[in-house]
This record gives structure tokens, sequence and C-alpha cells, in this order.
């Protein structure tokens, strides 16, 4: 497994990259002096997936993020 880093060629936004066994990570494009090249939101687990750091209210990212919950086979709840 490659080492990740936020260098802007190695990551695309709101694509699903691995960073461990059982851990996705998913990059927000809302960079700024505080979130760098955008705010990370890392997904744990298959089936049940528990995401950690959610990020910006931005279409895009909710829906990569589904994305990346059903192809590692979650069930998307809300409430």
């Amino acid at each position: 497994m490659e080492f990740l880093t936020l260098d802007r060629e190695s990551f695309t936004y709101g694509v699903s990259q691995p960073v461990v066994p059982l851990v996705r990570r998913v990059i927000a494009e809302n960079p700024s002096k505080f979130t760098y090249r955008g705010t990370g939101t890392y997904l744990v687990g298959h089936g049940d997936v528990v995401v950690v750091d959610p990020g910006p209210v931005l279409d895009s990212h909710r829906d990569a993020l589904a994305a990346a919950i059903v192809s590692a086979g979650g069930l998307l709840k809300y409430g």
C-alpha cells in the first residue's frame, strides 16, 4: 500500500482512497487555511461503517460519501 499524502497530485476530491485495511478517506473540496487541501473524512469498516468527521455541507461531498458507503456494503441511515 502506498503512503498517502496531501500533495495535490496524490488525490482526487470526492474519491474514496484506502488508507489501511478497513479505513478509507474522502477529501472534500473545501480548501482553506483551516482544512489545508480540504476536510479529510474517514470511513471505518465494511457493512456497518463509521464516518469520522463528515465534513462540510457540500452536495458533492455528501454524494461521494454515500457512494463510498454503499460500495463498502453499507446501508445509508439518516437521522
